[in-house]
């Protein structure tokens, strides 16, 4: 499911103040305002006026502007218009010439369109002002509202007015701002207006939390609504929950054909789990994930029997297919909606507001377990999540008891990645190596669809272009994943080779530290570690007998709230072992932390730059 309306557009100008800037930006929106009337429980039209200043060609990119709609709603009264700095008109710009299409190319069909076109200017600085109109012809949520639509530009103006029939209810929320508000009766209706002045840009900062947490936004909601000719209450998430259950009532019948092979299917099959797993695996061999994004705003889903004859489905449909399979084998499951996105903020589970869900994916409450499902997936093991949906607050469907529930979280027993490498140095410095690998839990999201997506040449150049050596030949790889648990394993053997010479020679290691130190100058977040890990990477050095070592790493420990990491090496004859271990905590920490941090990070770059150095004079 998507989001259907989302704006990024802009117009006319309050007077700016100088000392706003150190220096001319970019670009300026000047003016962003956004007027909702309401007309009935299915009909609102919403009007977008902004208004952006571009001072440079470094502002261009601000006056390409795409428009959000569903092909459902109506688009209309578009006008787009160029001033130049003295607010003269340049030109006006056709709206016919605005390019519409589909916001998802890869869908194989979609509701949501886009109409975007570039009316950028040779001379600076221009106003661009741009005006529109949509009309929804239903509707779950008013349109949000974005008074800082881009963070790295500043918004000088923002209004959000809502029109309302006297006898209209509705609830609404604001975050990260405390808009002036204004509430004007009239004989039949109320005005609700909210305005914000000055938001200056936003700092992205490292090791902080998603942007999207930091941005101003409005939420607004009536509190009955008619959607997909079902009537819906939005007090509860239970009472939404139930209108959900309403729209999919009688969609997951599968036709006799599927049940005759789902039961062929799991009629061997002792448990639960066992019947999940066959008609999951059975799922993600013969149905295609595709976003189609047609329907009733992304909320209902096509029936099952159409999934089954056309093999293809979106999230919800994918899920609802699953969901009847289940039910034929007599396994009760429950659709479950969820703000999908490892960057995305956690929804506002004391404020119902449908807009807050992207996705779609399964629950079966099981005697003694849970299981999840990513329907969408074909490479994911059943019961497991990845960083995509795990450790989410998402909504259980299931009637008037739907409910709020958490995801499942991996810590670092189940995150990590086990690294063997044995090198053998040869005389005539040739470098043998072979090296083991496991990959666990979120480590195997990238790594398994790389190995089941990617042809042999591909995987192999990638491989090669991840390593800290040259000259590689590859005599072997293999990677095998496991299809019951999230463990990826990788077996290689390959050969280098170094230049040989009176020089030392520096016997290079993958690094395993991915941290860096952080300004606190002007800090405005806390640090955050959204997941936990552990990295362990043992590496044995052989050498010819007659070679010199001139340098070996030091053993050591550093341990801080954050994590911890250590390096034991162990030398023998003519060999050298390195054992190192990076471990992360997730949380979030206090910005009076930092200095501990940077003091943690750059201990362990420092330990990380260690080389095993030798000789090949004899």
């Amino acid at each position: 499911m998507k989001k259907l309306i989302t704006i990024v557009l802009f117009i006319l100008i309050p007077a700016l103040k100088p000392s706003l800037f150190a220096e001319t930006p970019p670009a300026i929106i000047t003016l962003n305002s956004l007027n909702c009337e309401v007309k009935s429980n299915h009909e609102c039209i919403y009007q977008i006026e902004r208004e952006v200043l571009v001072n440079n060609k470094k502002g261009q990119e601000y006056s390409i502007h795409p428009i959000y709609f569903a092909n459902r709603n109506e688009l209309r009264k578009i006008s787009i218009t160029l001033y130049d700095k003295n607010k003269q008109l340049i030109r006006k710009i056709d709206p016919d010439a605005m390019l519409r299409h589909s916001v998802f190319s890869y869908s194989l069909f979609e509701d949501n369109s886009v109409a975007e076109i570039n009316v950028g200017n040779d001379t600076y600085p221009y106003y661009l002002s741009i005006k529109y109109e949509i009309k929804l012809k239903e509707y779950l949520t008013f349109p949000e509202w974005e008074p800082q639509p881009f963070e790295k530009i500043a918004t000088i103006y923002s209004a959000y007015t809502l029109t309302l029939p006297a006898d209209f209810h509705f609830n609404y929320r604001f975050y990260n701002c405390q808009p002036k508000e204004e509430i004007i009766p009239l004989k039949d209706k109320i005005v609700y207006k909210w305005v914000l002045g000055e938001i200056m840009p936003i700092n992205l900062e490292d090791c902080a939390r998603p942007f999207k947490i930091k941005i101003p936004y409005g939420l607004f909601i009536p509190q009955t609504f008619m959607y997909a000719d079902k009537d819906g209450i939005s007090d509860s998430w239970g009472l939404f929950g139930k209108w959900v259950s309403d729209i999919e009532d009688g969609l997951d019948l599968l036709p006799d054909e599927e049940i005759n092979k789902i039961r062929d299917l799991t009629k061997e099959k002792k448990t639960e789990v066992e019947k999940i797993s066959v008609l999951y695996k059975y799922m993600q061999r013969n149905i295609r994930y595709v976003s189609v994004q047609i329907g009733s705003g992304g909320y209902k889903t096509y029936s099952a029997a159409y999934v089954c004859k056309n093999k293809y489905g979106d999230c919800k449909a994918m899920s609802n297919y699953m969901h009847a399979m289940l039910r034929v084998a007599g396994i009760p499951s429950s659709l479950v909606l969820v703000r999908a996105g490892e960057n995305e903020p956690e929804i506002d589970t004391s404020f119902v507001y449908p807009g807050d869900f992207n996705h779609c994916i399964l629950c079966i409450p099981l005697k003694n377990d849970t299981v999840w499902l990513e329907c969408t997936s074909s490479n994911n093991p059943p019961n497991y999540l990845g960083t995509f949906t795990a450790g989410k607050q998402v909504l259980i469907i299931n009637g008037n008891k739907s409910t709020l529930k958490s995801t499942p979280k991996y810590g670092k027993d189940r995150n990590f990645i086990h690294v063997k490498s044995e090198v053998e140095i040869k005389k005539d410095q040739t470098w043998s190596i072979t090296v083991s690998k496991q990959y666990n839990g979120y480590e195997t999201d990238e790594i398994r669809n790389r190995v089941r997506t990617l042809p042999d040449e591909k995987l192999k150049k990638w491989f090669i272009n991840s390593q800290p050596y040259q000259e590689i030949a590859l005599k072997s790889i293999q990677y095998t994943c496991n299809d019951s648990f999230p463990l990826v394993t990788g077996n290689i053997s390959f050969t280098c080779r170094r230049k040989a010479g009176p020089t030392p020679v520096h016997a290079t290691m993958t690094k395993l530290s991915d941290y860096c130190p952080i300004s606190k100058q002007n800090r405005t977040e806390d640090i955050f570690i959204p997941n936990s890990y552990e990295y362990t990477d043992t590496t044995i050095f052989t050498f010819p007998l007659e070679y010199k070592l001139l340098a070996l790493p030091s053993s050591r420990e550093i341990s801080a709230r954050f994590g911890s990491y250590s390096k034991k090496v162990i030398q023998e004859k003519n060999s050298v072992m390195i054992v190192r271990t990076l471990s992360k905590n997730s949380g979030t920490y206090s910005k009076e932390h930092i200095p501990e941090f940077n003091e943690f990070s750059t201990g362990i770059n420092k330990l990380e730059n260690e080389e095993v150095v030798y000789s090949a004079n004899e």
